[in-house]
């Protein structure tokens, strides 16, 4: 047999081997690499504005200046469509951990129908968007069913060569401002604070001083939690989930403290809307 028949009858053979491929296999390949998400809106906010009707879900946003569109959940209410960045539930028993490192916080990690963090660069352009102002809202409940909420009316982080540093207006609700350290003796006010996680440490730590207990990262002493930390605050939302029963005092890692200072919250949510900025505040 010449050497040319002898290579395609090889090539026969292997094609013949090959486990068949459906038309709709197909098809999800080439759609596959082909897809781009198409936005619906700048944010939640621009949707709700076009349609107060919609429900609120899963959607695909893209705010003004970032690169690529991505999906996020949307809180629709009567107060307009709000942009969640952050979720706690517990997982049903299987918490998403939140001890990251840099570039997952940068990122993002999770499902945004559930547990989830949105990504720092995301949230950069969410309250970067020009002609509007960013408020933000936080959901805190517990495990008595109690819930509680604090709002700012406004709402920034610098870019990531400044550490993503939050900026924060006026407080509302009934949570109290623990962003703010309010009436926590000794406590540093978190607004003005660079973000920090296990491998990047931004916090004012030199060192801290917890009981007898000195350090020198907030990430590392709360359990690997990325997050705005000062010397290291009255909030933190990242620490590790604790079930009922074991999370009081030593147990208790996700605070808002000016609520909840010993007992480790249930549920969380954090969440970001933009308003269009009247001429007198241009």
């Amino acid at each position: 047999m010449a050497p040319v028949t002898q290579v395609s009858f090889i090539l026969i053979l292997i094609l013949l081997s090959l486990p068949p491929v459906s038309p709709g296999t197909l098809k999800r390949r080439v759609l596959g690499k082909a897809a781009k998400l198409e936005s619906q809106g700048n944010d939640c906010s621009q949707i709700w504005t076009d349609n107060p009707k919609s429900p609120s879900g899963v959607y695909v946003i893209r705010p003004e200046g970032t690169p690529d569109a991505f999906r996020a959940y949307c809180d629709m209410g009567e107060d307009g469509g709000w942009t969640v960045f952050q979720r706690r539930t517990g997982g049903n028993g299987k918490p998403l951990a939140f001890d990251r490192v840099w570039w997952e916080y940068d990122y993002g990690f999770g499902d945004v129908e559930g547990e989830h963090w949105l990504g720092l660069s995301k949230l950069y352009f969410l309250t970067h968007q020009p002609g509007t102002r960013a408020q933000l809202k936080l959901d805190l409940h517990n495990f008595e069913n109690e819930s509680r909420h604090a709002l700012y009316d406004s709402f920034q982080i610098s870019d990531k060569s400044s550490f993503y540093t939050l900026k924060l207006g006026r407080y509302s609700g009934n949570a109290g401002d623990s962003f703010g350290g309010e009436n926590w003796r000794g406590a540093a006010s978190q607004v003005g604070s660079a973000f920090s996680t296990l491998d990047r440490d931004h916090d004012s730590c030199n060192p801290c001083i917890s009981g007898d207990i000195a350090f020198n990262e907030c990430s590392q002493q709360k359990g690997g939690a990325g997050w705005w930390f000062s010397d290291c605050g009255v909030a933190n939302l990242h620490g590790d989930w604790h079930p009922e029963g074991d999370h009081k005092i030593w147990s208790s890692d996700i605070h808002w403290g000016t609520w909840s200072p010993t007992e480790s919250l249930k549920a969380t949510e954090m969440k970001v809307k933009t308003v269009v900025i009247a001429a007198t505040e241009a």
